[in-house]
């Protein structure tokens, strides 16, 4: 339960849970960067 929940966090303990959630960024900033309409706020710009 709380590794699956410590994952999510950004600031996981372990540095693979680091490398995990960085990579959940920059894959949230792509898909935001992929849309027609781009939020003018985007808190990984």
């Amino acid at each position: 339960m709380k590794s699956a929940t410590s994952s999510l966090t950004p600031y996981a303990s372990t540095s693979s849970q680091k490398k995990f959630s960085i990579k959940q960024n920059q894959r949230h900033h792509l898909s935001h960067h992929t849309l027609p309409r781009h939020p003018k706020k985007c808190p990984y710009d």
